[in-house]
Order: structure tokens, then sequence, then C-alpha cells
């Protein structure tokens, strides 16, 4: 089975909170417990919008193609399948 660290950008299928779908997106991994499914906090290039936002300040190291933030307050359970 994958196994992600901490700190991992990913690429996958994150699902709108309204469960009316899926949007490739890329996330941070936050928690990777070892089983089928990895804790992840969502990248977006909207501006700060809350004190929960994070900037990443080394974009272009981490692979994304704008700067970016990381939305701490939206995080997610995803399935590795989703990866």
């Amino acid at each position: 089975m994958t196994r992600y660290d901490t700190g991992d950008v990913l690429l996958l299928e994150f699902p709108f909170t309204s469960e009316a779908g899926l949007k490739r997106r890329p996330a941070v991994v936050i928690l990777d417990a070892g089983d089928a499914d990895v804790v992840v906090a969502r990248i977006t290039t909207q501006p700060y919008a809350t004190g929960f936002d994070v900037a990443i300040t080394n974009w272009q190291g981490v692979g994304l193609l704008a700067p970016s933030v990381i939305r701490l307050h939206k995080l997610a359970t995803i399935e590795k399948a989703l990866v």
C-alpha cells in the first residue's frame, strides 16, 4: 500500500462539501495512518480568506503552477485510490 509523508503535495479528486461531485486539485497530506485513507488539506490559488490559510512560500518547488495557500480549515479524509 502506498504511504505518504506529512507535507507531501498530492493531486487528487477532492470532494465538494455538498457531495455533488469531485474536482481534481492539489492537497497537502496532514496524516497517513497506514490504512487505505489519507487526511489532507485543500490547496487553492484563491487569496487569503481566513486566519486558517497558510501561504506556500516554495510553491514552484512542490510542483504547483501558481502561488497557493493551504486551507487548514478544509480537511478531508480521502481514499488513497483517488490520488
